[in-house]
Formats: structure tokens, sequence, C-alpha cells
């Protein structure tokens, strides 16, 4: 009696972490947004497209994903990405380079919080730079942008394809 006893509590375990196993695999608990992810992105959109349009800063936002979404071109997740630099003093975020950079709107950076929120959810699906991974406030010399979205001209790279996010 006692050693049945035994072996029903251990069969309820068992089944316990099977089904707990099971929920994870199948449904995915955990949340679709990385706080840190979140963070960098932000940073990235307040510091890059503070004074834009929403539109401007979703397709900063774009950019940085589509950098992430590089296949190995660029670094593949979204801080990495941000503070990529290409030398000890050359950063691809130009205020990654800065020391201390202060958030001086709490408006805007919670709107660009949200938009990072959005993104990286997949609510926003649109890419209104249609695929770019480099932007500038200026024509770069001899490159042809492919959009220009307030005051940032957008470009796409022949080294890139960019994978599906979804």
């Amino acid at each position: 009696d006692e050693e049945r006893d035994m072996r029903t509590i251990i069969l309820a375990l068992v089944a316990a972490m099977i089904t707990t196993s099971a929920q994870a695999f199948f449904w995915d608990t955990t949340p679709k947004t990385d706080a840190r992810a979140v963070e960098c992105m932000a940073k990235a959109i307040y510091f890059e497209a503070g004074g834009e349009s929403e539109r401007g800063k979703i397709a900063v936002a774009k950019v940085v994903m589509n950098r992430v979404n590089s296949n190995g071109v660029y670094p593949d997740n979204v801080c990495d990405v941000v503070y990529q630099r290409t030398s000890k003093y050359s950063c691809q975020f130009t205020w990654t380079c800065r020391r201390n950079p202060k958030i001086v709107s709490n408006d805007v950076y919670e709107e660009a919080k949200q938009i990072a929120e959005a993104v990286l959810e997949g609510k926003i699906k649109e890419d209104p730079t249609n695929g770019s991974v480099s932007f500038n406030n200026t024509p770069f010399r001899g490159l042809r942008h492919h959009v220009k979205i307030g005051n940032h001209y957008f470009y796409r790279s022949r080294l890139v394809q960019i994978a599906s996010g979804d």
C-alpha cells in the first residue's frame, strides 16, 4: 500500500512536470519583449529621431530591426546592433560614442519606448524604409538614398538580405 502510494505520487509529479514542459513549449508564457532590448531600441529612437514624426521614429526602429535580421552582416540582437562600434572611435549610432547622453524629455522618451515595444512585439509591420540598414541626416556623397523621411536619408545595402522577423 505504501509502495503504491509512493508510485502514485511519483507518477503525479512526472505528469505535472510533463504538463508544465508542454505548456512552456506550446504556449510561450515569456514576455514578448525583453526589457533591455526595449531600452536599447528606445534610446536609439530617442537620440536619433527624437525630433522626428512618429513615422521617422518608426523608420529608425526598423533600421535597427533590419540590421538584427540581416543574416549575420550585423549583430543579431537589438542592443548589440545599437552599440556596435566599427572602431575604437567610431560608432554605428553616433550618440553611443558620447559619454552618458542624457534624456531631457521624458515625454519624447516614453513615446520612443512605446514605439520600441510595438516594433519589437511585431505590432508595427510596415517598414517605411523598405529594408534600409543605414541612415544619415545629410545625403552620403556618391550614394543614392533609397527614401527620405523627415530629416533622414535611408539607404539599403546590396550586402544585406533581410530575413523575415516573423
